[in-house]
């Protein structure tokens, strides 16, 4: 991969309503982190915090005037409308799908397909509080004051010619009759600059008194009687996370939803129903549509992007929305090659109360017996499609993808709202998602000015990024391939993992085995942890001494203890790792007693594995007063020199003692709590997320921390496609919702080459009998 990325622009692609969720909150923080905030105007019109740190033009466009996020949403039509609508309107939705099958069950070609839903049925919310809250967010994004309004501009900066649209160019021809509009554009350019400056400047002041405050204030009291009277603004609907502006293009309806009585879960099920074409009118109207809709949408982003470097795809589970991340990917390759191209793979526990497709599972309701019967014969085909579709994904996204994410959304209630234990509700597990994922992507959304709220630290990167030659090199941002090249030393090594700062809710839940008194740690805290056994510790105790005429011995202690799992002493959870059951060894010393003793589900430490890279993203408040080695310190260039610290404690943790064959750090001087206060909708529910300036610490690795979870999918790849599952495999295959068995045998292969390339040192005791092929 070519380390010159080309163009700046990136598209965002989600598929299902999970992933959609974690999308959502990702796209709120972006829109805050591309704009200025309105606050951050003084009467008279200039700034007095600074430019926005990240670049618009990496994740958003103009549309009317407004940034609107790069992204495609892929979900049901329900998703998009009103979830609970009457029998009458959902008959007249059947009767509609019906005409389409019919019409098109022989429709040979031309024209195009629309997402199959009565057009009657108009965009609703959920609950009347998350209508509320959308009607002030709508108010304060749409405004030509908003922190997303950006003026047309007829020249850039990037080209010294530009075209007139005025009426006075005899070439220019008006294909609209928009007349009105074209004289206000000649007058407001007829007017004084000066006077133009002073009336946008008391019109600002105007809206900013008199709108933004006002509405700002009544938005937050919202969010706040909301979170209490509804369980924490419990919500299934990614449509009432995202906050305006966004394009109404952006939402790519599926041609049939759950409740429509054409389409089985036999289709949400199915990977192939994804991929390939079948001979079955249901499978050739979802084909026609995924050429007519999806891939035309995303052609349509394609050719509007200005050099499209990089292309992220949120999915989930491994039915037909893994399947059209496969066929995305497959246009992606013959569209733009040279894009990058990273898969963030969601994955749902079943206890979670959602199977693999996203369909809620069904309970124990009923006949006993025949409730046992049907809950047995149905375990067997959900277990078989769901761990094929699992293989099937792995494989064809290794194949087609530059780099695999997998992500596991924390544990939460099944209605969506939070419970009386330690579970979290959905918009918090996925919000804990998407805090992750915004500050893991920082270096290549960052703005490519010099900036010193902001550094990008490099070590053994394969291209050049500054003049620092003390420990690596350093810049302001990297490009998505460049990004890419950083994580992945091989395109053998394609499989990611994420490890975020543990809180005390995410550290303390019942899947963890953490101390009961673990608290969230401040900046400050984070701060001691990143110093621990480095250089710069070092020498504020040497400093110390001198100021103090003793000396200390120096800490027999190697940095980057923090990097490890809160159940090993660090201040990370994983949001990918699969935890492994090992005995308890309080429990019992003997060996004789291990496999029937006392275990425990936990994520293995980082001390026994290979790191091929590292990546660390800081958002923290990088203050001086926080630290007795510069309180003393009289220099204005403080905060810049402390930047660099941070940056040298971070490749430092990361390579002295975990050795990866590529590094990178990420610092930046603002928490998201900065970054939504007074950010309108987008930013309003934050702060019952994450608390006030909470630190975020995200940890993108390249480890054989990911040989259980391959493991896993491999071993359950075998046994579906063994002899006990041999009948229900056949029958699947009759109806087209699993491929051929030479196709099943060749993802068999394909998986344990990358579960294999990931395997862990020997001796580390991770590998039951070692040395012996797993074949």
């Amino acid at each position: 991969m070519s380390s010159r990325g080309g163009g700046g622009d990136t598209i965002q692609i989600s598929l299902g309503s999970t992933a959609n969720a974690v999308t959502a909150h990702t796209l709120n923080l972006q829109g805050l982190a591309v704009t200025s905030s309105t606050s951050d105007y003084d009467d008279d019109g200039t700034s007095t915090h600074g430019l926005p740190v990240c670049n618009a033009q990496t994740t958003h466009h103009i549309q009317n005037n407004h940034w609107v996020p790069r992204v495609l949403m892929v979900d049901e039509p329900t998703r998009y409308f009103v979830p609970q609508i009457s029998q009458q309107a959902l008959l007249q939705q059947q009767q509609t799908q019906q005409q389409q099958h019919d019409l098109f069950s022989g429709w040979s070609g031309g024209g195009g397909i629309e997402a199959f839903v009565d057009p009657n049925l108009t965009l609703q919310h959920e609950t009347p509080a998350w209508g509320d809250i959308h009607s002030s967010a709508s108010l304060l994004a749409y405004s030509s004051h908003s922190r997303y309004y950006q003026e047309h501009t007829t020249t850039t900066a990037s080209s010294s010619f530009s075209y007139n649209i005025s009426s006075s160019n005899p070439r220019h021809v008006n294909w609209d009759d928009d007349n009105d509009n074209e004289e206000d554009d000649e007058q407001e350019q007829q007017e004084d600059p000066q006077d133009r400056r002073l009336r946008l400047q008391r019109e600002r002041s105007d809206w900013n008194r008199n709108t933004y405050t006002p509405v700002q204030q009544q938005l937050e009291s919202k969010i706040d009687d909301a979170w209490e009277q509804q369980q924490r603004c419990s919500t299934n609907n990614f449509m009432d996370i995202w906050m305006p502006p966004y394009s109404p293009k952006s939402l790519v309806a599926l041609p049939y939803s759950r409740q429509s009585s054409l389409m089985s879960n036999n289709w949400w099920e199915s990977y192939q129903a994804g991929v390939s074409v079948s001979s079955t009118s249901t499978s050739s109207i979802l084909n026609e549509w995924n050429q007519d809709v999806l891939l035309e949408n995303l052609r349509r982003l394609l050719e509007e992007s200005d050099g499209c470097q990089g292309v992220t795809i949120t999915t989930e589970g491994s039915g037909v929305y893994a399947g059209l991340t496969t066929a995305l990917l497959q246009e992606l390759q013959e569209e733009c090659a040279s894009a990058g191209r990273i898969v963030y793979h969601v994955v749902q526990d079943v206890s979670s109360g959602s199977s693999s497709s996203g369909a809620t599972l069904s309970t124990n309701n009923g006949d006993p017996e025949k409730k046992n019967e049907q809950d047995w014969h149905s375990l067997h085909v959900d277990r078989l499609r769901r761990h094929l579709g699992s293989g099937l994904a792995l494989h064809d996204f290794c194949e087609n993808a530059h780099a695999v994410l997998p992500l596991r959304i924390p544990a939460y209630s099944s209605n969506g709202s939070s419970s009386n234990n330690n579970n979290i509700s959905f918009l918090e597990a996925t919000a804990q998602v998407a805090l992750a994922l915004e500050a893991a992507t920082l270096p290549f959304r960052l703005h490519p000015r010099q900036d010193s709220r902001y550094q990008v630290g490099l070590l053994n990167a394969p291209f050049f990024g500054g003049q620092d030659t003390q420990w690596g090199s350093s810049g302001q941002r990297v490009s998505v391939p460049q990004f890419l090249q950083c994580l992945q030393p091989s395109s053998r090594y394609s499989v990611l993992e994420l490890d975020v700062l543990a809180s005390d809710r995410n550290a303390n839940d019942s899947t963890s085995n953490s101390s009961p008194d673990y608290k969230t740690p401040t900046a400050s805290t984070v701060w001691d942890e990143f110093k621990a056994g480095t250089s710069i510790e070092r020498d504020q105790r040497m400093r110390e001494s001198g100021r103090d005429g003793q000396r200390s011995r120096p800490r027999d202690e190697a940095p980057g203890g923090w990097l490890d799992d809160v159940q090993h002493g660090g201040i990370l959870t994983s949001l990918s790792q699969k935890k492994t059951k090992t005995h308890d060894s309080s429990s019992s010393s003997s060996p004789r007693h291990r496999k029937g003793g006392n275990q425990k589900e936990v994520v293995s430490s980082r001390a026994v594995h290979h790191h091929f890279a590292l990546s660390t993203s800081v958002r923290t408040v990088i203050d001086q007063k926080d630290d007795n080695n510069y309180k003393s310190d009289k220099n204005p260039n403080n905060n810049k020199n402390r930047m660099t610290d941070y940056s040298t404690c971070l490749i430092q943790g990361m390579g002295i003692r975990y050795r990866p064959e590529r590094s990178m750090c990420t610092v930046l001087n603002q928490t998201v709590g900065q970054l939504t206060r007074g950010g309108g909708g987008a930013g309003a529910y934050w702060s019952k997320v994450i608390g006030t300036d909470a630190p975020t610490v995200a940890v993108v690795g390249n480890t054989t921390r990911s040989y259980p979870h391959l493991e896993g999918i491999c071993a359950d790849l075998k046994s579906v496609l063994g002899p006990r599952y041999r009948g229900y495999y056949q029958r699947d295959l009759v109806n087209g919702i699993v491929p051929e068995l030479e196709d099943c045998e060749e993802a068999v292969a394909g998986c344990l080459d990358i579960r294999d390339a990931y395997r862990p040192p020997d001796g580390s005791g991770l590998v039951e009998d070692e040395g012996d092929d797993f074949m």
